[in-house]
């Protein structure tokens, strides 16, 4: 048998059934426990990792319903599926929109319930592969040749092992979230959750729902509770990403958040304790905008307790390789592609560019290289391909003249490439010779 290191809690109050199912999953590879209430279930949970519950839906004391909430309020990454022998349609879209990923009926095939608990496993391991892939491209960042990089990355550390609040600050790209993330780590809260926002990206009322949570019919398709990323956070890490761009009226919600560590969801007047370690981010002047009138003085020396002012590539230069070879490992096990070789006139190109992106553009441009690298080796013809998006993006054309214009500057790539091999292009590009003509007459482009 095959262990799948996939840990399924089943609660449910007939013991026959769960023995049976327990007798089922395990031929399956699941490593199975199982508990006859709800109470004894999250008696477990509260005290060993699990990655799914299966539970029936009527039971006395705690139902299946109640015993899913409680999951979601202990703020634990574990799917859950309900069964059932009474099978309603009200009952099931309850349950999935409480947040479970599946609803079983107890009458059918045994077979479904493995289907669903298998495509929820799948899933799993895409996440963990992904995991590992981003801890490896955040160790490569975490390392250094740099002096005064390393300086940067010792006092992440020393920070880490203490509550105070951090504010990050660095270019776009610089890797700011990966430091968060290091000093969550490092930190004594490195088992409790990890919850990133990007102020940036919401609206000023989304933003605060999603910070501070709302009570259900607080506004208009508030048709549930929501549980927001302060109480989500609570005894881990709350990195907040782009804190320049927070509302001013936020602004002053969070300083009395973070001075009394409490929240109260809209729509509510109940004040919630929550304990989160607080980092912030932003690629912009503070200073700058306090000066404005755009950011708040007070918020600022409240989250600035420490300050860490992470550099851009171009000032650490020395770990372009490191950093280079550890994408380019990466990117081949996505890819499923090899390289063997790397032409020197690429080194040397990768050496000298300034990177106006930083970390996250080297990643971008060894992934395109990856693209069109052939027979394992990235050449110099390669390089050709960087250029292609910054060239022609002007921020007032129309969608399709964009697509013409990077349909344009591929063919003249890939031509290039094939010394305009009319005959090899073609093939590249998976059309015929005709159309590729056609194409060239119509984009004019000249050898």
């Amino acid at each position: 048998m095959n262990t799948k290191n996939y840990h399924i809690l089943i609660v449910d109050d007939e013991a026959a059934y769960s023995k049976g199912l327990t007798k089922i999953l395990e031929i399956e590879g699941y490593l199975i426990e199982t508990v006859l209430s709800a109470e004894a279930a999250i008696a477990k949970i509260k005290h060993k990792k699990y990655q799914m519950v299966v539970t029936d839906l009527m039971m006395d004391g705690i139902n299946g319903i109640e015993l899913l909430e409680r999951i979601i309020t202990l703020k634990q990454d574990i799917k859950v599926i309900l069964m059932t022998a009474y099978a309603t349609i009200p009952t099931a879209v309850e349950a999935m929109k409480k947040g479970a990923v599946s609803y079983f009926v107890k009458g059918n095939d045994p077979i479904e319930l493995i289907d669903e608990i298998e495509k929820v496993y799948i899933e799993y391991k895409k996440s963990e592969l992904s995991s590992k892939t981003n801890d490896k491209r955040e160790k490569s960042i975490l390392q250094s040749e740099n002096k005064e990089f390393k300086k940067v990355i010792d006092m992440a550390g020393k920070v880490a092992k203490t509550s105070v609040n951090v504010l990050l600050l660095g270019e776009s790209g610089v890797g700011k979230e990966v430091f968060a993330n290091y000093i969550h780590t490092q930190s004594q809260r490195e088992n409790k959750p990890f919850i990133a926002v990007n102020c940036h990206a919401l609206s000023e009322s989304v933003l605060e729902s999603e910070l501070f949570g709302h009570s259900k019919g607080a506004f208009t398709g508030a048709t549930e509770e929501r549980v927001g990323r302060f109480e989500s956070a609570s005894m881990g890490t709350l990195f907040l990403d782009e804190i320049a761009d927070m509302p001013l009226s936020t602004q002053v919600k969070l300083l009395r958040v973070i001075e009394n560590r409490a929240i109260e969801k809209i729509g509510s007047n109940i004040s919630t304790s929550v304990d989160f370690r607080l980092i912030t981010a932003t690629n912009k002047s503070i200073v700058k905008l306090i000066s404005e009138g755009l950011f708040r003085e007070d918020f600022y020396y409240r989250i600035n307790t420490i300050i860490i002012e992470i550099p851009p590539l171009r000032e650490h230069k020395e770990d372009i390789c490191s950093l280079a070879s550890s994408f380019i490992s990466i990117a081949s096990k996505q890819m499923k592609k090899e390289i063997h070789t790397i032409e020197p006139e690429v080194w040397e190109y990768l050496n000298q560019y300034d990177y106006p992106g930083n970390i996250r553009e080297l990643k971008n441009i060894i992934e395109r290289l990856m693209v069109f690298s052939e027979n394992g080796i990235i050449s110099k013809d390669d390089l050709l391909v960087h250029e292609m998006p910054a060239t022609d993006y002007e921020g007032d054309q129309t969608l399709k003249v964009f697509r013409s214009a990077i349909e344009k500057k591929y063919i003249e790539t890939v031509l290039v490439k094939n010394n305009f091999s009319m005959t090899k292009t073609a093939t590249v590009l998976g059309i015929t010779r005709r159309q590729l003509q056609n194409k060239v007459n119509e984009y004019d482009i000249q050898k």
